[in-house]
């Protein structure tokens, strides 16, 4: 961000101290970023001069003074999600903490739409920093060799379709929606505190997020994890068949086989994979 760039060294660690934080006093924030007590004065001081910090309170330790409390600022701006599904297009706008402060849910053909509605349920004058798009498939890079788009069909006109409402300007990244769970997953789930993990997702589709080190591995290809890909079934007397694996085990196969398997006792057949 333009703001950032400009601020000095001490600033730009309080600042993204703050934002892991989300709200901190300031000898919490020196502690986390390693600096000085006076350090950490001049930095928030700094801070809430261009708008990045603000004071929201104040906390009681129980002896002494009250601490005073700092949060993002207005200007810290905000980062827009997009998850490209297969059947909805999900959208939500966070604030660098992590605080949800938009939302839009939509058919997956009415992409632009949702992340119009999100951007329009912003606060008003939250600059957009970042959007990153989740989507199902493989990445590869454009023809003119800068930026990733998806490597196939199944996900690149949603995705042209979507781009057209996001403001210029603004970094997109994009990634693989299962390699976005696994990170989740790292951050905020059932992964923390364990880097090397496969995360495998069976839904419409089937897919692994593989981290190792707390980085996601993508493969030479952007490939990695790509279990759809697999030639299936998985037997010598049968001739396998490539990406029949996601045939046999997604969701809409496995409703579909449950149906011509249950048996007629006057019980309902399931309708969903819950």
């Amino acid at each position: 961000m333009a703001q950032a760039s400009r601020l000095t060294e001490s600033a730009s660690a309080v600042f993204a101290v703050l934002a892991r934080a989300g709200s901190a006093t300031r000898p919490q924030l020196a502690t986390l970023a390693g600096l000085s007590k006076p350090t950490v004065s001049s930095a928030v001081v700094e801070l809430e001069n261009v708008r990045l910090a603000a004071h929201s309170g104040t906390a009681s330790g129980g002896t002494g003074r009250n601490a005073a409390v700092y949060r993002l600022g207005p200007a810290a701006g905000a980062v827009l999600a997009v998850d490209l599904g297969p059947a909805f297009t999900r959208v939500r706008g966070c604030a660098l903490d992590g605080t949800l402060l938009a939302e839009a849910t939509r058919p997956r053909e009415n992409a632009a739409d949702a992340v119009r509605e999100a951007l329009d349920a912003l606060p008003a004058g939250t600059p957009l920093r970042s959007v990153v798009v989740a989507v199902g498939d493989v990445l590869a890079r454009n023809r003119a060799g800068a930026g990733m788009r998806p490597a196939t069909a199944k996900a690149g006109p949603v995705f042209d379709a979507m781009t057209v409402a996001l403001p210029p300007g603004v970094p997109v990244h994009l990634e693989n929606n299962v390699n976005c769970a696994a990170l989740a997953e790292l951050h905020e789930g059932a992964a923390r505190g364990r880097h090397t993990f496969g995360y495998l997702r069976i839904g419409v589709g089937i897919g692994l997020g593989i981290v190792v080190g707390g980085h996601v591995l993508r493969g030479a290809n952007g490939a990695a994890g790509e279990l759809a890909r697999l030639p299936y079934p998985w037997d010598d007397a049968v001739e396998p068949r490539r990406e029949a694996l996601e045939e046999y085990v997604g969701a809409r196969s496995l409703l579909r086989r449950a149906a011509a398997a249950w048996p007629d006792t006057g019980e309902p057949c399931p309708g969903s994979a819950d």
